[in-house]
């Protein structure tokens, strides 16, 4: 039996005939029944394993020959149609640092597809958080789809926004028929250290405040959780008047002598912050004292030198000679006497 077109296929198994294909033939032989030989005539197929096959009606003839005489012509038809099979993802992962901004490439994204150039394919993000992407060509301005061959030719970048959660997408890859995913990307991402920050602040307490006396807690934040910060005044602070607690961040007295509404009525701290890495912010916080009325006057004495002397009988106003004095630590308190 010798059937003609290329791709045909037939089983054997469990007869006595054998099979071979040759140049578009296929052809069964061997002394076996005639309905072995129906049998096998019966799994004979058709195969085509182009990936893009020339579509169309393919004629399959089949001729019996005894060895001396040959059987007319059977033929069959097969009628082939392309079926589109989908792109593949080969590659759809990125390696960045908090706050890149990196052009892809297709190492980073890459698909192919069996039917078509890969530069031919689409891609699209979907459930998109933490950056962006963006045409080199036209910064600051987000797309959400790009072709294979727009990252071959690095005409692509993702801008990470700066956080410190790491972004995070998926993708999508079509050929114009079918679409394969989403699927999610995988993302190697590295935090960076940020320097913290300080907010100015303004507190008020009274002079002579005890030594230990929390006067403020200072507005420290540091987007690296986990972070570890030191203070110091590093210039207003008259006699050593204040201190940080780095633990707590609370500006507390340290110098109850020198919280002097008197002296200082005013301090005007130059704060630094550092973090475990270095880096540093500066704030001016104010530290505004009340007046409190101290221990009263002092003793009265003689501001006049000369005897305190007055002849009698002398008329009421005579000066006798004594000039009272006396202070107060609270300048602007008046003294009687």
């Amino acid at each position: 039996v010798t059937v003609t077109n290329p791709g045909a296929k037939s089983n054997v198994t469990g007869t006595a005939i054998t099979g071979s294909y040759n140049a578009g033939v296929l052809t069964l032989s061997g002394a076996d029944l005639e309905a072995n030989y129906l049998q096998v005539l019966t799994t004979i197929r058709y195969s085509n394993t182009a990936q893009n096959p020339t579509t169309g009606i393919r004629q399959i003839t089949v001729s019996a020959s005894d060895g001396s005489l040959t059987s007319n012509l059977a033929t069959a038809h097969v009628t082939v149609q392309a079926i589109n099979d989908a792109p593949v993802i080969n590659a759809a992962t990125l390696t960045l640092q908090e706050g890149q901004s990196i052009v892809l490439s297709s190492a980073d994204f890459a698909a192919s597809d069996s039917e078509q150039p890969a530069t031919q394919l689409t891609w699209t993000i979907s459930s998109l958080s933490g950056g962006q992407f963006e045409f080199v060509a036209n910064p600051g301005v987000a797309i959400t789809s790009f072709t294979q061959d727009d990252i071959n030719n690095a005409r692509v970048r993702f801008v990470d926004n700066g956080d410190e959660t790491p972004p995070s997408w998926s993708v999508s890859v079509s050929d114009g028929i079918t679409t394969t995913g989403p699927v999610a990307a995988t993302i190697f991402f590295t935090n960076l250290n940020d320097p913290p920050g300080l907010t100015g602040a303004i507190f008020t307490i009274a002079e002579n405040t005890a030594n230990g006396t929390v006067v403020g807690t200072l507005n420290l934040s540091d987007p690296d959780v986990g972070d570890t910060h030191t203070f110091t005044i590093l210039s207003g602070n008259v006699g050593g008047a204040f201190s940080v607690n780095s633990a707590t961040h609370e500006l507390q007295v340290a110098n109850s002598l020198a919280v002097d509404y008197e002296t200082t009525p005013v301090f005007t701290l130059t704060i630094r912050v550092t973090d475990g890495a270095g880096l540093f912010c500066d704030a001016v916080v104010t530290v505004q004292l009340t007046n409190v009325n101290e221990s009263g006057a002092s003793a009265i004495t003689d501001a006049d030198v000369a005897a305190d002397t007055v002849p009698e009988n002398s008329p009421n106003g005579t000066v006798v000679g004594y000039t009272a004095f006396a202070t107060d630590p609270d300048s602007t308190d008046s003294i009687s006497y």
